[in-house]
Order: structure tokens, then C-alpha cells, then sequence
């Protein structure tokens, strides 16, 4: 059914939006707003940059920490800011060490990547993290990953090149949409 198609699909077009708005549950969810210390609640050691998706393989869902999503919050323009949609949060993440967190929510947000605006459902955890985009997003974007051994790493969406930023021991992305234009 065409329900069991938008319940399955990580990024989608703004065409999509309406129709799969109905079909999730509405009822908004507001995140907290909380002040981490450096030893709680932390499971990477990554840059939280609003404008940033750190590339990992390894993580089976998409999802951010409430700080990162408050900075990324903050980085947007009205219009794209306008566009976040915030659902009620049902999965839970183990991170390797201790723990397993729970989904505060899900929210759809705007990012760009080639100067292309996608949506991207992403869960909201108590854990300071960047967001962590994984394979199976990579994969439904048909995304090309070309690593160099003398020069830039790049990546291939929609048939443009764009830049992997190289950052503290890790791959990230720029979801910005001037950043996402870089080459």
C-alpha cells in the first residue's frame, strides 16, 4: 500500500510531504532544550556543526542529538525552518557502549545536498552527537562515494560532485545550501 511505502522511505521530495504528513502522526513533539557536560550522555567524539552530517556506515537509522538539532535549528532561514515537522519518537539506539536511548522525536528536516533541498527523517536523542547519516540513506540516494588517495574525496548525487569534508577523524557531508554546492 502506498501508507507502507511513505512509512518506509528515509528522504523524500517536498511533493511527498503532504501526503506523507497524513499519514504520520501529527501531534508535535517539543524537544527539551538541555545543557550536556562533556562526560554525559557523549558516545563520539564529533564536531557539532548545524551544517554538517558526519557519514557513518555503520548507523542502520538516521539520528542527531537535541543539541545538534538546536544548532541546526538556528542555522536555517525562516522558510526552511518553517518546513520542520516533529512526530512522535519510537526508536530506541545502542551506541556500543552502555546504554540504549530513546527516540525524544522524529523530525523531518530540510537538507541539501548538491543544492538539491531533500527532507530527512531523523531521530532526536538525548546524546550528544552530530547527525549520523548511514547506509541505508546513502543508498536510497544512489550516492557515489569516491575516495582519493592524493586530493579531495567526493561524492556523486543526481550527477554533481560534491566535497566530503574531512574533520576530526571523520567523513561529513555539508547539508547547508550553499555549502552543499561545493565541489
Amino acid at each position: 500500500a502506498a501508507s507502507d511505502v511513505y512509512k518506509r522511505q528515509v528522504i523524500y521530495s517536498k511533493d511527498d510531504e503532504e501526503q506523507a504528513s497524513k499519514l504520520f502522526d501529527t501531534r508535535r513533539i517539543l524537544v527539551a532544550k538541555e545543557t550536556f557536560k562533556a562526560t554525559n550522555n557523549r558516545v563520539l567524539v564529533a564536531q557539532l556543526n548545524g551544517q554538517r552530517a558526519l557519514m557513518d556506515s555503520g548507523c542502520e537509522k538516521t539520528c542527531a542529538g537535541v543539541k545538534w538539532y538546536e544548532i541546526f535549528k538556528a542555522s536555517l532561514g525562516e522558510k526552511d525552518k518553517g518546513n520542520i515537522r516533529e512526530f512522535k519518537g519510537k526508536a530506541t539506539f545502542r551506541f556500543g557502549g552502555p546504554g540504549v536511548f530513546s527516540s525524544m522525536c522524529e523530525a523531518h528536516i530540510p537538507i541539501y545536498i548538491a543544492g538539491i533541498r531533500k527532507y530527512l527523517k531523523v531521530d532526536i536523542i538525548n546524546v550528544e552527537i552530530p547527525l549520523l547519516i548511514g547506509l541505508p540513506v546513502f543508498k536510497q540516494l544512489n550516492l557515489g562515494v569516491q575516495y582519493n588517495r592524493d586530493g579531495v574525496d567526493t561524492a556523486l548525487f543526481d550527477g554533481k560532485k560534491i566535497r566530503i569534508i574531512h574533520d576530526s577523524g571523520h567523513h561529513y557531508l555539508d547539508i547547508s545550501e550553499e555549502g552543499s554546492k561545493r565541489d
